[in-house]
């Protein structure tokens, strides 16, 4: 199997290269960013200029699209600025693939981001979304996108809507409520906290992730989306007492107002049922695993 994938150099496609690489699957990173965090190197491409040198004039089995340049909490962000940085580049990656033959596209979505402020939980795929951010709105307009040319090519897609992502030893900006205040529990600096401590969220371990994208990519269907998540929510406060027994210290938290505030759990069913795939990660062993792997950074 030829895989062609963008994000690369974030945390979470790298794992996946990582932890699949004993399986004979071939991936070639787009991503423009210098790829320092893979066990093994992957030749690279440019991204800059979209032309037949992406995929070499080579034939791809699969696109797994897993970059984009901004994140949830991206401060002054707009809809002309998603379309610069992220749909344009996209669209034009997704119609080279598909002239050029491929077969299949695996995009990593976002869970919460999506649906925005849920009517009911657990959220199901089935859920109006109704994002109220921009990150969330760019994300619905490609999975759009995606959906249309499933419908009028014949390559296969499936959408992948992963809840909070836990794992990423980079920790950096805003991204990643519990590397960050571990990180900053190690360090002993205080961080703000834009939200109710009580409010409520699900976690999922990157390795856990890893192993649904695995058969995401491996599932034969003409179109799907899937929620990937825990199914299980846990409060701030809960987040804060693991953290202090891992680190042996309580988190320094500055409350600040939000806007934002409200639970989101996804309904996992769907997922489980069709892919046969489970969680292997607790909330408590994500922290721990987490804890490890920041305390050598």
């Amino acid at each position: 199997m030829r895989i062609v994938a963008t994000g690369i150099s974030g945390f979470i496609v790298s794992r996946f290269v990582d932890l699949c690489s004993p399986l004979d699957i071939s991936f070639i990173t787009t991503d423009i960013h210098k790829v320092s965090n893979l066990k093994k190197a992957y030749p690279s491409r440019d991204i800059c200029s979209i032309n037949d040198y992406i995929f070499g004039n080579k034939k791809y089995d699969t696109l797994l699209l897993g970059g984009w340049s901004t994140i949830p909490m991206t401060l002054n962000n707009n809809i002309i600025n998603e379309f610069n940085c992220n749909l344009k580049i996209n669209f034009d990656i997704v119609d080279k693939f598909i002239e050029l033959g491929g077969q299949k596209i695996v995009f990593i979505s976002s869970g919460g981001k999506v649906y925005g402020k849920p009517f009911s939980l657990p959220v199901s795929e089935t859920h109006p979304r109704n994002p109220d951010t921009y990150y969330g709105l760019s994300k619905k307009i490609f999975e759009d996108y995606l959906k249309f040319k499933a419908l009028s090519s014949k390559v296969k897609i499936i959408i992948l809507r992963p809840s909070n992502i836990v794992g990423n030893i980079k920790a950096k900006s805003s991204q990643g409520v519990i590397e960050n205040w571990i990180l900053a529990t190690l360090q002993g600096k205080e961080l703000n906290l834009w939200t109710n401590t009580n409010t409520k969220r699900d976690y999922l371990y990157v390795d856990d992730f890893s192993v649904a994208l695995k058969k995401a990519i491996e599932y034969d269907i003409d179109y799907s989306e899937f929620n990937v998540s825990s199914g299980i929510s846990h409060s701030l406060n809960e987040i804060v007492e693991y953290i202090s027994k891992v680190c042996q210290t309580k988190p320094r938290l500055k409350i600040c107002d939000s806007k934002n505030d409200y639970d989101m759990v996804l309904d996992n069913s769907k997922l489980k049922h069709e892919l046969n795939w489970e969680i292997k990660f607790d909330i408590s062993k994500m922290i721990s695993e987490t804890h490890k792997l920041l305390k050598n950074v």
